[in-house]
């Protein structure tokens, strides 16, 4: 039984490929990634996951939120790198007035590291969306035989892919709190002011620690039924294996790196 047993009809090409070429491939473009200095390099590795995630058939709504999350940590990048990163360019000076005592007349903003802060931002942006192409694209089970066969100790496989099973359905649990305390008159967190924001989350961490919690405590009662982490060895009814096109798939993915590396390897600045 191959591992195509598990991939729901009409999915798209990365739901058919084996999942050691998946995390091989994010492993390569997440290396490259913190290797490129440049945005051309940048530019690159994001156009060639663009295209991964067409190719791929995944649904827009994850890169949203990848986005929304650069969006704000990518401003903090962007103005602490301009004041701080050592450039030669000034682009204004001095940031704090002279006419303050002690601290007047320094800082400045420099082109070099505006320039940083930016490719900064698109780094982080690579790998947040690099790794739903492994995560959305391949079943739980398939991604612990992948990393049994990988050399991954079976118990680490299957605690590390549980884990990743978790994000989704918290997520959608946290959806479903504020659905039901707007429902009962309480104020959407969207669009509030800070405190606004604190209150608000507040009282939803904690209906939400609590379903993880009672989450969790199944999650126990059934691995102990079934005996989890006995010293008996596994066997799997189902079976990957590499294929020409999985081969192909890493190829290309080592290819696209290795040309975002070259193009934007060194330097700081055109």
């Amino acid at each position: 039984m191959g591992a195509n047993m598990e991939t729901p009809v009409g999915a798209g090409f990365l739901h058919r490929l084996d999942p050691r070429s998946k995390i091989a491939a994010v492993l390569v473009v997440s290396v490259s990634s913190f290797m490129v200095v440049r945005l051309e390099g940048v530019a690159i590795l994001l156009a060639f996951i663009g295209g991964l995630w067409a190719l791929g058939g995944l649904p827009l709504e994850p890169a949203y939120g990848c986005l929304r999350l650069v969006r704000n940590i990518g401003a903090f990048l962007v103005v602490t790198q301009s004041i701080w990163y050592p450039g030669s360019r000034v682009l204004w000076s001095p940031i704090i007035p002279r006419w303050l005592p002690v601290v007047g007349g320094s800082g400045s903003v420099t082109a070099e590291g505006l320039y940083w802060g930016v490719v900064s931002t698109g780094r982080l942006l690579v790998l947040l969306l690099a790794f739903p192409l492994l995560t959305a694209t391949t079943p739980a089970g398939l991604l612990v035989i992948a990393l049994v066969k990988m050399g991954v100790p079976y118990r680490t496989s299957y605690l590390a892919t549980a884990a990743l099973n978790l994000v989704p359905s918290i997520r959608d649990e946290a959806e479903s709190i504020m659905q039901v305390q707007m429902l009962r008159g309480a104020e959407p967190v969207r669009g509030r002011g800070l405190a606004g924001l604190v209150r608000g989350y507040a009282a939803i961490a904690l209906p939400l620690v609590a379903g993880c919690m009672r989450k969790a405590a199944l999650v126990g009662i059934a691995m102990d039924a079934r005996a989890f982490g006995s010293k008996a060895k596994r066997t799997f009814v189902r079976r990957i294996e590499m294929k020409r096109s999985d081969w192909m798939f890493m190829a290309a993915c080592a290819a696209v790196a290795f040309l975002a590396v070259f193009l934007g390897g060194s330097g700081v600045m055109p």
